[in-house]
């Protein structure tokens, strides 16, 4: 029996890089191949045994058949399964088997946490999708571990994928319980359940945002440090193609730092904008962390979009009409300042792309 269930995961795995690669063992796929790995797809996505072995995949640590590395191609077609499953008969799950099924996804979503930030990861974006799923679910009620359980993943130290996962899982759960389509798959005691269980635990995972944001600082000291080493090649008759070995190492390490706190405080404004849309007012005009004093200062920061986003999260704070008065007024004062320093910015990054199109060789 045990040699038969092997067989038969050999079958799909290998089916699965079929359906997914060019090449199979360096050799054109042909077409009869492909059609037939289909097939066999097709068969196993009914098949009633495949979620325990959709959760044995998530948790290895990689996944090979006959020589080929199908890690992740078969970690991305599990995800597939279990997100339809979860839709059409996760109630119908023991308490014992929702548990199983909850740390096979946390297992595989760990594996991918400390992947840099700077690369980009279907998988974490399905992992990430597959937790908030089963957040709505089972959130607070039969989860009640769950921030602690998923920002595990957090690292305030380095801008790594398991942030990033943080973020959109707890993105995707605000769009769920607040979007019209989704509410009307569950019921309005299920989702209200879900945002009260958030408010209590929202101090928990809001100081690590503004965290994220305070990162401006040190992105602000990356980008000037990018600019001096480009002032300095220019100085000496240089360009970026023309860096020594160690030049070449410091300036791409730089670069790579920059992006990667830019990006991480994207996906942070990304998953704050939808706060604002919805969740409670004082969430992001605390006492401790005024957010809307961030946004205000990010409207300058034109890295990865950074400053449009901080943008559209204070445009959602203001069309929801709930401000207070005296917030209102506090704005009025504090707008005509800011759109100043945005325009003075403006003329500094203008001078910055010069230098940088200089740099590369461009004039």
């Amino acid at each position: 029996m045990a040699s038969s269930t092997a067989q038969q995961e050999e079958t799909v795995l290998r089916a699965i890089v079929v359906s997914s690669s060019s090449t199979w063992s360096g050799q054109p796929i042909s077409t009869n191949d492909r059609q037939s790995a289909f097939g066999v797809l097709s068969d196993f996505s009914k098949y009633p045994g495949r979620i325990p072995l959709c959760l044995k995949w998530l948790q290895e640590q990689s996944l090979m058949v006959q020589g080929n590395d199908c890690t992740v191609s078969s970690k991305l077609y599990a995800c597939e399964l279990l997100t339809d499953f979860l839709k059409h008969q996760y109630s119908k799950l023991s308490e014992g088997e929702r548990l199983e099924l909850r740390r096979a996804t946390l297992t595989a979503a760990r594996m991918e946490a400390p992947t840099a930030r700077t690369d980009s990861s279907i998988l974490s974006n399905k992992l990430a999708s597959l937790l908030a799923a089963l957040v709505v679910r089972d959130f607070p009620q039969r989860w009640t571990t769950m921030v602690e359980d998923v920002f595990y993943m957090w690292n305030a130290e380095q801008p790594q994928m398991g942030s990033k996962i943080c973020l959109e899982v707890l993105k995707l759960v605000a769009e769920d319980c607040t979007d019209s389509d989704f509410n009307t798959k569950i019921s309005t005691k299920r989702r209200n359940d879900i945002l009260l269980g958030l408010n209590e635990v929202a101090s928990q995972f809001l100081p690590l945002f503004f965290r994220s944001l305070e990162q401006i600082t040190v992105l602000t000291q990356c980008r000037s440090s990018l600019h001096n080493m480009r002032l300095y090649l220019l100085q000496n008759q240089q360009t970026l193609s023309t860096m020594t070995s160690e030049q070449a190492t410091a300036y791409r390490s730089e670069e790579q730092k920059a992006k990667a706190i830019a990006l991480m405080m994207v996906d942070t404004l990304s998953t704050l904008e939808k706060f604002c849309r919805s969740m409670p007012l004082d969430w992001m005009l605390g006492i401790n962390h005024d957010f809307s004093a961030a946004f205000i200062h990010l409207m300058r920061e034109p890295t990865e979009g950074i400053q449009l986003v901080a943008v559209e999260c204070l445009e959602q704070l203001c069309v929801r009409g709930k401000l207070s008065y005296e917030k209102w007024m506090q704005w009025i004062q504090e707008f005509p300042s800011a759109v100043q320093q945005v325009n003075q910015q403006l003329n500094l990054e203008q001078e910055v792309l010069r230098v940088e199109s200089a740099a590369s060789g461009g004039g």
